[in-house]
């Protein structure tokens, strides 16, 4: 368990490292505003699902643990 945390711990650090800088690029840019208000409902979907996702995970981690 301890290692699921810590690969999501650090899958999660690269993707806000890759978020961070995507929008540095994006705030560069003269991109239009539809195009990041776009990028940003998605941003909140992704977190929103793997949130809940994570939530599951943890509560059914012991459902499928075999009993001894």
């Amino acid at each position: 368990m301890a290692l699921n945390l810590d690969v999501i711990q650090s899958t999660r650090y690269g993707h806000e490292e890759s978020l961070q800088n995507l929008q540095n690029q994006l705030s560069e840019s003269n991109a239009n505003d539809l195009l990041k208000q776009a990028i940003e409902d998605r941003r909140q979907a992704m977190t929103n699902h793997h949130e809940i996702h994570l939530k599951h995970h943890l509560n059914t981690f012991f459902d499928e643990a075999p009993a001894t």
